[in-house]
């Protein structure tokens, strides 16, 4: 059985593979669409690596609303740029480190954090 076989049984079982999204010139006001968009990614950002995050606990983290968050969480997978990782009674979420902004995204928040450090706040 060759690679484009294998490719279309596994087709035929699981469905196409899922479409990256595609940048637009609005990907931007998707990802930072509210003041609770900013808040989840800086919690994202700022945790990522040192812990696993439920919804719960970026709602703590974010100061926001659990289904509020939980609504964010949903349009940040819905746009590639978080991973939704299934438990059985729970979620854990992550940056997708392949999103083509994710590096934009990791320099806007860093910066961010510095610019507090260094002034204080």
């Amino acid at each position: 059985m060759d690679d484009d076989e294998i490719k279309r049984r596994l087709e035929e079982i699981f469905g196409p593979p899922p479409q990256r999204q595609r940048l637009t010139p609005r990907t931007l006001d998707d990802l930072l669409a509210s003041r609770t968009h900013v808040r989840v990614l800086r919690v994202l950002v700022a945790e990522e690596g040192r812990t696993n995050l439920t919804a719960r606990d970026l709602a703590r983290r974010a100061n926001a609303s659990h289904g509020r968050v939980l609504e964010v969480l949903r349009q940040l997978c819905s746009l590639d740029l978080v991973r939704a990782y299934r438990g059985s009674t729970y979620s854990i979420y992550h940056l997708d480190e392949e999103h083509a902004l994710i590096g934009a995204i990791r320099s806007l928040f860093d910066e961010e954090r510095q610019l507090a450090t260094e002034s204080g706040a």
